[in-house]
C-alpha cells in the first residue's frame, strides 16, 4: 500500500490531500467502504449540527462531507477549552486508489471567549 500526505499552502489556500493506493480494490467498494466511515464519523459524539455527507455523485464514486466538530484542548471539572471546527473532506474514488482532500477549515470562537471570540479561517491562523 503506498501512501502520500501532502500539504498545500499554494495560493494562501490550507489543504491536506491524502493519496492513497489500494490495490485490487475497485473504485465502487473504495467509495462504499469510505461513505460507510464517513456516516459514522458525522453521527459521532464530537459532532455539531451540520455534519453530513453533504454532496453525492456515484456515477463518478466521489462525494463530499461537511464536518462540523468539538475539538477539545483542555477539560477539567469546571472549564472547558474547545473551539467548534469545521471543514470539508472531498473523495474521489479510483479502481486502486483513493483521493481525499481536507479543505476549507474554519476554528469558531464565538461560544467560548464571548466577547473576544470569532470565526476564523485556517489560513488566517496556519
Amino acid at each position: 500500500m503506498v501512501c502520500a500526505l501532502r500539504f498545500n499552502g499554494l495560493n494562501g489556500v490550507v489543504q491536506w490531500t491524502l493519496d492513497l493506493d489500494i490495490p485490487g480494490q475497485s473504485a465502487e467498494k473504495i467509495y462504499d467502504r469510505l461513505y460507510a466511515y464517513m456516516e459514522e464519523l458525522t453521527h459521532g459524539e464530537n459532532q455539531l449540527t451540520g455534519s453530513q455527507i453533504a454532496l453525492v455523485n456515484k456515477k463518478e464514486n466521489s462525494f463530499i462531507t461537511s464536518v462540523r466538530e468539538w475539538h477539545v484542548f483542555k477539560q477539567n471539572v469546571i472549564s472547558i477549552d474547545r473551539v467548534a471546527t469545521s471543514y470539508k473532506l472531498i473523495a474521489n474514488c479510483k479502481n486502486n486508489h483513493l483521493d481525499l482532500t481536507l479543505t476549507r477549515i474554519f476554528f469558531d470562537y464565538s461560544e467560548n471567549v464571548p466577547g473576544n471570540g470569532g470565526i476564523y479561517k485556517a489560513e488566517e491562523w496556519i
